[in-house]
């Protein structure tokens, strides 16, 4: 079971029982161990004899030492830090408190979706006048050439008959003018008057065909206008449906332009907020990693200091142990044994290099090995 830290201050409230500033502050980083150590000092206090509260004493120190690199000495008020390596180092592993953020933002832009605009289909361009116009410009551009036939020409039948009317009248009066100029005896002169007047009115038609010409051609150069003049309306008809058509696709897409616009600043918008989130949470894991590696760093300096320590206490046992003075030697890590063969080693040693002694002491294979102590107070 977890406990936390206001847990343990309700047992510990409760039981009246010491802790030493260490085992508080142990408490304090590590509540479940404090309620290990609550546990012991109680075994302790209650213990009926002197095997039981060595027991309890034991078990708390072996709680100090795996939770806090230290012991409490035999009543558990002392501090004795313990020897540390570099795998004496822990380290919670760094908890986000930003992960469900960044997974909630993550996943709405992993289900953003597509785009799909809601103003339905664009425009398409249907001209009921292109057909017309198209039909209009083919008419035009195949008009046969023009062509002018008299004899077929209505208006020139028309005339025709009307001058042979005329004439045919002028030739009788002509001739009966004639007759009775000479007493109604036909004569050549009767003849030739009668045939002249028929003759004016024929030429009097011959005339009219140029004219005829004219008018027919005027009508074909006309119907050619009014043919232009139906291309151009359905043309025209043709370009304001198309005008039409560009003012409302122009619409469509600014709409549409808007509309995805608006949709792209959504996704951006959870995108920037994934990235602010982001980067407060590099920011927290920098953190996190700059007091890891302090703390890292820290370990190391003690090793450091702990280790010149060691090795102050052994040359200055050893020392001690040249001039006979053996009391240093379980605090180095040496034995006597092994701290009187140095001493004697080093003596001979400096013996052999003074000028003028005749002492010689052979050399001899020295035990220069440390215990497997390492120095640790209990």
């Amino acid at each position: 079971m977890a406990y936390t830290y206001d847990d343990f201050m309700n047992q510990y409230n409760q039981s009246g029982i010491y802790f030493s500033p260490y085992d508080l502050n142990l408490a304090q980083s590590n509540p479940s161990a404090g309620m290990s150590l609550l546990s012991y000092k109680n075994q302790y206090n209650n213990a009926q004899n002197e095997a039981d509260r060595l027991a309890a004493n034991a078990g708390a120190n072996q709680v100090r030492s795996n939770y806090g690199n230290y012991t409490g000495g035999s009543d558990g008020s002392q501090y004795n830090l313990g020897p540390v390596s570099p795998q004496s180092f822990q380290q919670q592993p760094y908890q986000s408190a930003y992960s469900d953020q960044l997974s909630g933002l993550l996943n709405q832009q992993l289900n953003y979706g597509n785009y799909q605009f809601g103003g339905g289909p664009a425009p398409e361009y249907n001209s009921q006048y292109s057909g017309m116009a198209d039909a209009q410009l083919n008419k035009l551009l195949n008009r046969d050439p023009f062509a002018y036939n008299v004899e077929t020409d209505p208006l020139y039948a028309a005339y025709r008959k009307q001058y042979n009317r005329e004439g045919q009248r002028a030739s009788a009066n002509a001739l009966g003018q004639a007759a009775s100029a000479t007493g109604g005896i036909p004569s050549s002169y009767a003849n030739t008057a009668s045939e002249q007047a028929g003759h004016y009115y024929s030429s009097q038609l011959t005339d009219k065909i140029p004219e005829l010409y004219k008018l027919a051609y005027d009508q074909y150069l006309q119907e050619y206008q009014m043919m232009q003049g139906d291309l151009s309306a359905a043309q025209s008809m043709g370009d304001r449906e198309m005008q039409l058509w560009q003012t409302l696709l122009g619409q469509y897409n600014r709409d549409r332009d808007f509309d995805y616009g608006t949709w792209m600043d959504g996704y951006n918008i959870l995108a920037n907020n994934y990235n602010t989130v982001q980067g407060a949470d590099n920011t927290a894991y920098g953190r996190f990693a700059n007091e890891r590696d302090f703390g890292y760093n820290q370990l190391l300096d003690t090793i450091g200091h702990q280790q010149n320590q060691y090795g102050n206490q052994v040359n200055l046992a050893g020392l001690a142990a040249q001039y006979g003075d053996l009391s240093k030697l379980g605090g180095s890590g040496s034995t006597p044994r092994t701290t009187s063969r140095r001493a004697a080693a080093g003596a001979a040693r400096r013996a052999a290099r003074r000028p003028g002694s005749g002492t010689a002491i052979p050399r001899r294979r020295l035990c220069t090995g440390l215990c497997s102590e390492t120095g640790a107070r209990t």
